[in-house]
């Protein structure tokens, strides 16, 4: 370690090369043969009493496309440190994304694109009986794969197995809290299962079909109201059921001037942020839906375009791949 750089085993550490920050700690650069990588420091303890859940996806998934690959771990005796080593994600996350790539990210065929694959990774998690707590776009990093921009989600250190449990401690940002576990009144246990995701996950795309990321992000976003009172109105319509169970957004889903993508996203974004979480549609259903606009879009751009270059054609076909590909 020469103050700038660490070797661990057969990675090269940068420690003045910081391209993100985890909920714990800074996310460094590093190499191996040549290869980047993305890594971490954690300490022992914290390994294993917050961050044993990624110990637990190494071992239960290590190639699925929509969930950040962690490649190794490697144990210093010096300051009781773990490091974590994952791909790296040459796009950063959903906001760097945004930030630095506007015109591409305005398209809703990209924004069709990665709601597909953020509603795919959160169904792998669903179907594996996890939640993951903290579903944001800060929390969904994008990589670059054969020049495919690839959705992989990420910090699941905050995530838990134990699915339908409850908790007194409140994990994620407020602006995407579901409402039954928003820190409002005097509730002393939350439940957590994948409902919370879901709610999470409208949210989620409602920021992205908005497309407004500021200093804080990408964030959801309701006419009359400032981004500071979102959460507050939300976690307060818990107490304040609406008899239907409604979405507190009621975002009008029928708009002669939307096109096919709107409509669609509204209605996802209505059903899955529903007050009620029993009314909630599930990560399966979203993922269906939108895997089917994708992939009837894809089809008809090759149908009618069928002198396009060779590279766009096999573009296309990676999408339907990617979508139609069937995992656990």
């Amino acid at each position: 370690m020469d103050g700038r750089s660490l070797r661990l085993n057969d990675y090269t550490v940068y420690l003045d090369k910081i391209i993100g920050a985890g909920r714990q700690t800074p996310v460094y650069e590093a190499y191996k043969g040549g290869v980047k990588y993305a890594a971490k420091c954690v300490q022992n303890k914290t390994v294993k009493e917050m961050f044993g859940n990624e110990l637990l996806l190494y071992w239960r998934n290590k190639t699925h496309k929509n969930v950040i690959r962690i490649v190794d771990f490697c144990e210093l005796e010096e300051g009781n440190c773990v490091w974590i080593i994952m791909e790296y994600c040459y796009y950063g996350t959903l906001n760097d994304f945004c930030r630095n790539y506007p015109d591409r990210f305005n398209d809703d065929r990209v924004k069709l694109d990665l709601m597909t694959q953020i509603a795919r990774g959160l169904r792998f998690f669903h179907r594996s009986k996890l939640v993951h707590r903290s579903i944001k776009p800060s929390n969904i990093l994008l990589a670059d794969e054969d020049g495919q921009v690839v959705v992989k989600i990420t910090n699941f250190g905050v995530f838990r197995e134990e699915v339908g449990t409850s908790t007194k401690t409140v994990v994620g940002t407020k602006a995407f809290l579901a409402p039954e576990v928003w820190p409002y009144g005097d509730i002393l246990h939350r439940t957590i299962n994948e409902k919370i995701d879901i709610f999470a996950l409208g949210l989620t795309f409602l920021a992205i079909v908005q497309g407004q990321c500021d200093s804080q992000g990408l964030m959801p976003r309701v006419k009359g109201l400032k981004k500071s009172q979102l959460s507050l109105v939300i976690g307060h319509l818990m107490y304040m059921r609406k008899e239907d169970g409604e979405s507190p957004l009621c975002m009008t889903e029928e708009n002669s001037d939307d096109n096919e993508f709107l409509k669609l996203v509204k209605s996802i974004i209505n059903r899955a942020t529903c007050v009620e979480p029993t009314q909630r549609i599930p990560a399966d259903y979203i993922f269906q839906k939108l895997t089917e606009l994708a992939v009837k879009q894809v089809r008809t751009t090759l149908q009618s375009q069928p002198n396009e270059s060779l590279l766009l054609k096999k573009g296309l076909v990676f999408k339907i791949r990617l979508f139609l590909h069937a995992e656990t």
